[in-house]
Parts: structure tokens; sequence; C-alpha cells
């Protein structure tokens, strides 16, 4: 018999989510679902942590991306990811310019 792998064992722990909260998999998979707004993202995304289910919480972000809610976030990410970065050592001062200057090339 085959042994289960780490990956087996998080799909069987994330199918077990679905199946516990089949309306929250609707709102994740759903754009424009009546029910979400910012409380609701806020929530769902704490629950995915909890749950360590954090591949979800980019599905829900990327899924729900054109809600009024979310407007400004990528930006509000991206700056605050830009400046802790800039704020660290030189290295990662260094690889945010070279990742600044990879996207015109």
């Amino acid at each position: 018999m085959k042994k289960l792998t780490k990956r087996d064992k998080q799909t069987a722990h994330f199918l077990k989510w679905i199946t516990c909260y089949p309306g929250w998999w609707d709102m994740i998979c759903t754009p424009n679902d009546e029910y979400m707004d910012r409380s609701m993202m806020h929530l769902l995304i704490k629950r995915l942590e909890q749950e360590r289910l954090y591949e979800m919480i980019f599905v829900l972000l990327n899924v729900h991306r054109n809600a009024s809610f979310m407007e400004g976030f990528f930006d509000y990410m991206s700056y605050n990811i830009i400046a802790e970065n800039l704020s660290g050592s030189l290295k990662n001062r260094e690889q945010v310019i070279k990742d600044i200057l990879k996207f015109f090339d």
C-alpha cells in the first residue's frame, strides 16, 4: 500500500473543510456573491489562515479582485511589500530594483 504524501494529507484536509463549510466555499469561488463584502472577506481570510489553507486565500483574493471593496488592495499590498523590502537589507533593496527593472525588459 502506498504511503500518503504530505500533499495528499493537505488535499484531504481541504476537502473535509469544503464539506464542513460548503457555503463559504461557494462564496470563495463565486465572483459578485451577494453576501461577499469587506467584513466577509476579512472573516474568510482569518478562517482560511486558521486552517492553514493559504493557497485558498490567494484564490479568494483573485476571484473577488473586481469587487468594489477590493479597490486599491493590490496597489496597497505591492507598496507595502516594496517598502518592507526596501527597509530591509541592502540585498533586499537591490533585488527590489532588479525586479522593477525586469518588468520593463
